[in-house]
């Protein structure tokens, strides 16, 4: 049994989340949403502006930790980085490759017969 200070706790599940299961959070004491008193409201309306408050405090402190902590670099994990060099040539260059390296095979086959 807790005597004196207790801690109000909030789980949240059924995250819409590829990588968090469920979050629980802690909440300081006296930290309270702003309060509807006074403005003529119900109790109920007060609430659910509280537990709005409270979520969207949870979405924005799990969404840093993910940013933070670099959790969503890469969607494909599984797959190796490309270690190969990447040109963007288009079919004339390549083509142009070709003719030259045919053309310089050929100096150097006409070289070895001539000497």
């Amino acid at each position: 049994m807790v005597d004196g200070d207790s801690k109000r706790i909030v789980i949240i599940k059924n995250i819409s989340s590829n990588l968090i299961e469920e979050a629980i959070l802690i909440l300081k004491p006296g930290q309270d949403a702003p309060s509807a008193a006074g403005s003529g409201k119900p109790a109920q309306n007060r609430t659910i502006k509280k537990n709005d408050l409270i979520l969207k405090e949870a979405e924005f402190i799990i969404d840093q930790y993910i940013k933070e902590h670099g959790l969503l670099k890469s969607k494909n994990k599984h797959l190796p980085p490309k270690k190969y060099l990447h040109l963007n040539l288009s079919v004339n260059s390549v083509i142009n490759i070709f003719l030259v390296a045919a053309i310089m095979f050929l100096l150097f086959v006409i070289g070895k017969y001539i000497l």
